[in-house]
């Protein structure tokens, strides 16, 4: 539930002081998604689940002055993943592979998703590291006018990201990571930074 997002555009001028394109920016509520996994094999270290997920389209795909700006990228898509987990050292460290695809409407192209994740817990801390990738199936509508951002048509990318999960009460905990694009398409390279709380039910 991406409760706030914020997207900013730099001003751009040219060497003799002119203005190209003034400075913008937006903030508000993002594109939540509504996930159901349900576990299909579990036999000791070993577990292999499917899941679902319901990307609802409640951002803004058009903000700020510029309009160049987005929370969100307008249209509800079903995300299926099929995920396969080991565990290690008595649940105190695990590692994760997933493949899915990703079914976008509104003109935009279906996706591949795939990536592995590892974990170690060190106390009350998790040290977690993740690689990710996304590959479109360049199916969408030739004509459809997105913007450059992370809620581009046609988006690729490989993302390594170092990330902590922090148990702070019996039943919640903060976490933290940073993404770094390894490859992109249709996307800036630059770094990415989350923070979030989780309920441990």
């Amino acid at each position: 539930m991406p409760f706030f997002n914020r997207s900013t555009l730099n001003e751009v001028v040219r060497p003799d002081g002119e203005l190209v394109q003034s400075g913008d920016e937006l903030n508000g509520f993002g594109d939540p998604e509504v996930r159901v996994k349900y576990s299909l094999y579990r036999e000791g270290p070993w577990a292999v689940a499917a899941s679902i997920g319901l990307g609802l389209p409640l951002g803004n795909p058009a903000g700020g002055s510029t309009q160049l700006l987005q929370t969100g990228d307008g249209e509800f898509n079903q995300k299926l993943l099929v995920e396969a987990s080991r565990s290690f050292k008595g649940g105190n460290g695990y590692a994760t592979a997933t493949v899915g695809f990703n079914n976008r409407t509104q003109g935009f192209s279906e996706e591949f998703i795939y990536g592995v994740e590892g974990g170690i817990k060190a106390g009350s801390l998790w040290l977690i590291g993740k690689v990710n990738g996304l590959e479109s199936f360049k199916n969408g509508a030739e004509d459809l006018s997105v913007n450059n951002g992370i809620f581009s048509n046609n988006l690729e990318y490989l993302v390594v990201s170092p990330a902590i999960a922090w148990q702070v009460g019996k039943s919640w905990g903060v976490t933290a990571d940073a993404g770094f694009a390894l490859r992109g398409e249709r996307i800036l390279a630059d770094p990415s930074y989350s923070v979030g709380v989780y309920l441990d039910l």
